[in-house]
């Protein structure tokens, strides 16, 4: 893409970089169904809410027979052994779980713009608006 958002944080992008950067996103056919989000308000518990909004997500996207590679941004020893612990009682069948930086994935930095612009859409940024229907009418983005 060039839209000129490179690696930058999303909090560090100005709103006509992110416009641009949304704009390409939604001509992406192969982000149909591919991106599940869910909002939680004053938790701590941010390792189990992750492997709930996982478990709901895998679920939405596919039946029984499936298996799962999990990335997480950042993920620690102590996170990720949460994680794994609670995607097990949630009955999850995955492969792996590991964390990365985002530097080194793209799809990690696409996770991030992502997240920081559907904190965007949760705080009322009037920019969002549009955006937010647009992605779901294309079923890019789906509450999970």
């Amino acid at each position: 893409m060039k839209t000129g958002k490179k690696q930058a944080k999303w909090k560090k992008v100005n709103q006509k970089i992110k416009k641009k950067y949304l704009e390409e996103l939604i001509q992406v056919k192969e982000l149909k169904n591919a991106i599940f989000y869910a909002t939680y308000q004053a938790s701590k518990e941010y390792s189990k809410l992750t492997s709930f909004t996982i478990a709901k997500a895998v679920l939405a996207k596919e039946s029984t027979n499936y298996t799962v590679t999990v990335i997480i941004d950042g993920l620690n020893d102590k996170e990720r052994d949460v994680v794994r612990e609670e995607l097990k009682k949630l009955k999850i069948k995955y492969r792996k779980i590991r964390g990365m930086k985002d530097e080194q994935s793209i799809f990690l930095r696409l996770s991030d713009a992502m997240a920081g612009f559907l904190r965007e859409v949760y705080e009322g940024e009037e920019y969002t608006k549009l955006f937010i229907k647009r992605f779901e009418k294309a079923s890019i983005v789906t509450e999970a």
